[in-house]
């Protein structure tokens, strides 16, 4: 500790325990030789025959009866790593030594126990600046608002508070009379221009004369530390000062840090940068984890980092003014130590490395994103991550600034621009941009139709993805059953790609309402999925939703249920919870408690996956409309009428802008309405919707689809429920607009599937 923080634990002692010693000794403990005097200085001040004593008196004096262990000696400022203490504590088992240091090794001297002080409280914080400015109080709400965001700038750091507070007062003695002081907001807007000017400065401290400024104080611990744990601070001052993932650097060590895509060339002296990266993560080219925890442990000794474990994984932090001066004094290597944490960053994006692809998020602002020094390898990679976690405004602009490099050379449509135009593709689909996401990849296959490139059915397996969200069923099984052929006769039936047209293939049966084929395809895609990748892949976890929601769709709800409840269970653990795979099953589950009339833990759930959606995607993704949606219908279930007809009025309306009135989420919105409507008693209202979505669904996954005969009788029942008078002449008109009668059709039906698809296990 330094500075304020010094001064607290020394003034708290004096304040608290003072009256209980006969003696207080202090000593200016930064060396052995101040230590010497000062102890020398305190015995020969004693008078009474030690005016001749020398500092090895002082300690026999202490360890004696003279005082009767009524003594306090202050051993302050033990910074320095190899001062020996040991030699000047007194012999003795009476009397308080109180050591104040900024090396956390010392408090190991501690017979029962030490302090460690943290960050300051506010309060606390906003006192010192106060007191340091010699301002006794702040007169107004901006002085008030000025105060608390410079507290906020400087990370409540003690010794940065004390020297601000001490400028403003310094500065506001050569103002004018009419603006008496030099504001906190002006020291502010200093401090973004001169930081490192300013954090050097050597002023006083009007609270305890200390003379060192904030980077002066970090000089003198970063100089106790050995010259490996020096390269590391180094290397990690460019990451996001917050949750640096120790087991980040493992895995780049483990991957030899390769890039995961190798779209260009790397240039000549990047060799060299791995080099680097290797002397300073490696024992004999291998990650040491003793290793790597006595680097942690020198730097934390200094209180130049801190650390923190959740689950399991160990996260490195650095005081956002640390991190500062460990930037600002590596000037001259910069752009090196820039480019190895970018590296890190780059190799964990790995697939394989999908576990700590969460805690990478922070890091890629800073090193990636918008970063002109990026390669097109760091973006393309960054930008897998990014689109993974729903950041797809972020993927997008990194999609595109690799594509920009990439058309650059004469051969623009090689493989590596067109492989990067389905990513940017692929960002676009999941954004709900199915459009451009359309547009993009029939460009594409355009492009490979020309080569008669061997890709071109894998950019069809991607253009069917964008099918399946738009619920255009038909139109992707066709695509996909030429991506798994393709698959299966060039990587094999086992290949993590054929696996995944497999599993979008059984999608598309299952919204064709072929059940039992997608039933059967995606049991077997599961079973390879497990022997290949495990139990805890996320396409594993991906193939167990797809099944989850065939069973449901199969009227099949407690199976349904079951593995839901577990898949969501394992991916808040693997993923996190704000993965919108996790935030996915999370809608599913609640849709299935729904069906089981658990409707309260249904809105439970509803309720947090509309809140996750709402503030990572948007209020008007088509994944927030759904979340809104089955709220809606939840509300609708448990006879909260009013509720769900506002909701699914709003959800409607943004769908038929958003999705286009075809659209299957569209269409299911009209008929959660004319759901609400029938309940309400509003059967006309009702009628005229039911009707509509028959039409369009009949035009949209014709005659025979499942979700086309229960909107039938949906739209039956609404009938018979209104007047007779009424529904009556709507029944001749529909036997005269329609060739097949209602009744027949519905008979065509009952016949074609069995009880147990109409009549839920539940039910």
């Amino acid at each position: 500790m330094g500075g304020c923080g010094k001064t607290q634990m020394v003034s708290y002692f004096l304040q608290e325990k003072g009256s209980m010693y006969e003696q207080v000794i202090f000593t200016d403990a930064s060396s052995s030789s101040t230590i010497k005097e000062d102890l020398q200085a305190w015995t020969r001040s004693l008078g009474d025959g030690h005016e001749e004593d020398v500092w090895e008196d002082a300690l026999k004096i202490l360890a004696g009866d003279l005082h009767h262990g009524g003594w306090l000696m202050i051993l302050d400022n033990a910074d320095d790593p190899t001062l020996d203490l040991i030699t000047f504590l007194p012999k003795c088992y009476k009397g308080t030594v109180l050591i104040t240091s900024r090396n956390r090794d010392t408090g190991q001297l501690a017979n029962t126990h030490h302090l460690e002080l943290g960050e300051m409280e506010r309060g606390e914080a906003l006192s010192v600046l106060l007191r340091a400015a010699r301002r006794q109080e702040l007169q107004s709400p901006d002085e008030i608002e000025n105060a608390q965001a410079l507290i906020e700038k400087l990370g409540f750091l003690a010794v940065a508070l004390v020297q601000a507070g001490c400028y403003c007062h310094q500065q506001s003695l050569t103002v004018s009379a009419e603006r008496p002081y030099f504001t906190f907001r002006q020291y502010a807007t200093l401090f973004s221009s001169q930081r490192t000017e300013l954090m050097t400065k050597a002023e006083p401290s009007l609270l305890d004369n200390y003379k060192v400024g904030a980077y002066t104080a970090f000089e003198i611990s970063y100089e106790a530390v050995p010259e490996y744990a020096k390269h590391f601070l180094q290397l990690v001052s460019f990451f996001h000062h917050g949750n640096i993932p120790l087991v980040a650097f493992e895995t780049a060590v483990g991957l030899h840090f390769r890039d995961p895509r190798g779209f260009l060339p790397r240039p000549d002296d990047h060799t060299e940068l791995l080099s680097d990266l290797e002397r300073l993560l490696c024992i004999e080219e291998r990650w040491n984890e003793i290793y790597a925890h006595e680097i942690i442990r020198k730097l934390r000794s200094f209180s130049l980092i801190s650390a923190s474990s959740i689950s399991n994984v160990v996260f490195l932090h650095l005081h956002p003014l640390v991190q500062s001066w460990a930037r600002d004094r590596s000037s001259s290597g910069q752009k090196q130590y820039q480019r190895m944490a970018r590296q890190v960053v780059t190799v964990c994006c790995y697939d394989a490395a999908f576990r700590i692809h969460q805690h990478l998020l922070s890091h890629f602002d800073g090193l990636i994103i918008r970063n002109g020094e990026a390669h097109v390898n760091d973006k393309m990679a960054a930008g897998s991550v990014l689109k993974e976690f729903a950041r797809y405004d972020d993927a997008e602009v990194v999609y595109n600034e690799a594509l920009e490099i990439l058309r650059v050379p004469v051969a623009h449509d090689n493989d590596a621009t067109l492989d990067a135009m389905l990513s940017l593709a692929s960002a676009y689909c999941e954004h709900g941009k199915w459009d451009a996401a359309e547009a993009l990849q029939l460009e594409v296959i355009d492009r490979y139709k020309i080569r008669e490139s061997p890709f071109i059915a894998i950019a069809k397996g991607r253009l069917a993805t964008t099918y399946l969200h738009q619920s255009r069923f038909s139109e992707a099984k066709e695509l996909l059953v030429q991506d798994l052929d393709y698959a299966i006769s060039f990587r094999g039936k086992t290949h993590q790609n054929t696996l995944r047209a497999a599993g979008n293939l059984a999608a598309a049966y299952a919204g064709l309402g072929l059940l039992s084929e997608a039933e059967e395809l995606i049991l077997e895609t599961l079973e390879q999925r497990k022997a290949v990748l495990g139990d805890e892949h996320p396409d594993t976890m991906s193939a167990v939703g797809t099944l989850a929601d065939i069973y449901r769709s199969q009227g099949r709800i407690n199976a349904s249920e079951k593995l839901d409840h577990e898949l969501l269970q394992q991916r808040r653990r693997l993923l996190g919870k704000q993965h919108p795979h996790t935030i996915l099953t999370m809608a599913t589950l609640a849709h299935t408690y729904n069906l089981m009339g658990e409707h309260h833990r249904s809105e439970e759930l509803e309720l947090e996956v509309l809140e996750l959606r709402t503030r990572i995607l948007g209020r008007g993704h088509p994944d927030t409309l759904r979340a809104t949606s089955d709220l809606a219908q939840s509300y609708c279930e448990m006879g909260r009428y009013n509720e769900a007809e506002r909701l699914e009025l709003e959800v409607l309306e943004q769908s038929r802008n958003v999705l286009g009135v075809d659209h299957l989420n569209t269409i299911l919105a009209m008929g959660n309405l004319a759901t609400t409507y029938t309940s309400q008693g509003r059967f006309n209202d009702a009628r005229k919707l039911w009707f509509e979505v028959w039409n369009r669904r009949y035009r949209v996954q014709g005659g025979r689809h499942p979700d086309t005969t229960t909107t039938l009788l949906d739209l039956i029942i609404c009938i018979i429920l209104m007047p007779w008078e009424m529904g009556k002449s709507l029944f001749v008109k529909g036997f005269i607009k329609y060739p097949v009668t209602l009744w027949r059709i519905c008979a065509e039906y009952y016949r074609s599937y069995p009880a147990s698809f109409f009549v839920t296990e539940t039910g």
